[in-house]
C-alpha cells in the first residue's frame, strides 16, 4: 500500500542528482501536413486524379498517428549527454476516376531524407545545438518535388530554448517544444492559404523562415 501520510497535493519527488532550476529534457516536434481530407482533383489525361490530406489542424498531439506527412521529434537528455531522434512518413492515398470507374493506389514514402544532425554538445555539457533535416516526396508521383524544411535548436539546462527553421510554403507546418516532458508549447505554426501558398511552393526555395525562444 502507498504511503498514507502523503496527500495529494504534496509535491512529487525529485531527482537528487538534478540541482534546483535545472532541466534534464527538451524534446522539439515537428510536422509537415495537409489539413484537407483530400487535395482539390486535377485532370491527367481523361481522368481526374486525387491525394487525400491528412484532415487534422494544428495540434502537438497528431504525432505518430499517421496524420501528417512528415513527422520528426529529437529529445536532448542533460543527464545521459545524448539527443534521440525519432521521424516517420504518413501513408499517401491517390484516388483515380476515369470513364472505367475509381481505382485506388497507396504507399509510404521513403524516410532516408529525414534525419538529425550537427549535434553538438558544449564542453560542460550544459548546452546542446542540432539540426532536424527533413526532405520526402509522395511516393506515388514519378520524381516528386518533395517537401523541405531545416529546424535549427539551441537549449540549454536552464530550459532555454532557441528554435530558427527554413521550409517550403506548401503545405501547413507546425513546431512544438516540451521541456522535463511538460506541456508542449506553441513554437510554430504556418497555414499555407494564409500566406498564399500552394503546392508549387514544393519546386523552389525554403522561402518561409520563422524564429522562436523560450522563456
Amino acid at each position: 500500500m502507498g504511503d498514507a501520510s502523503r496527500s495529494v497535493t504534496d509535491e512529487p519527488p525529485t531527482d537528487p542528482s538534478v540541482e534546483p532550476g535545472q532541466t534534464s529534457t527538451v524534446r522539439v516536434r515537428y510536422a509537415v501536413f495537409i489539413p484537407d481530407e483530400w487535395i482539390e482533383p486535377r485532370p491527367v489525361e481523361e481522368a481526374t486524379v486525387e491525394f487525400e490530406g491528412d484532415d487534422r489542424g494544428f495540434t502537438p498531439y497528431a504525432a505518430w498517428t499517421g496524420r501528417s506527412r512528415v513527422e520528426a521529434e529529437a529529445t536532448a537528455d542533460f543527464d545521459r549527454g545524448e539527443v534521440v531522434f525519432h521521424a516517420d512518413t504518413g501513408r499517401s492515398r491517390k484516388r483515380v476516376t476515369d470513364a472505367a470507374g475509381v481505382t485506388m493506389d497507396s504507399g509510404t514514402a521513403d524516410t532516408t531524407g529525414l534525419a538529425l544532425r550537427n549535434v553538438e554538445w558544449a564542453e560542460d555539457e550544459e548546452t546542446v545545438s542540432f539540426r532536424l533535416a527533413l526532405s520526402a516526396g509522395n511516393p506515388l508521383v514519378e520524381e516528386p518535388a518533395t517537401v523541405d524544411a531545416e529546424v535549427d535548436v539551441t537549449a540549454n539546462r536552464r530550459g532555454v530554448v532557441e528554435v530558427s527553421g527554413r521550409h517550403d510554403g506548401y503545405p501547413n507546418h507546425e513546431c512544438y517544444a516540451s521541456v522535463d516532458f511538460g506541456v508542449w508549447e506553441d513554437a510554430y505554426r504556418y497555414a499555407f492559404r494564409e500566406h498564399g501558398g500552394s503546392p508549387r511552393a514544393l519546386a523552389g526555395d525554403l522561402d518561409e523562415a520563422f524564429d522562436w525562444k523560450r522563456p
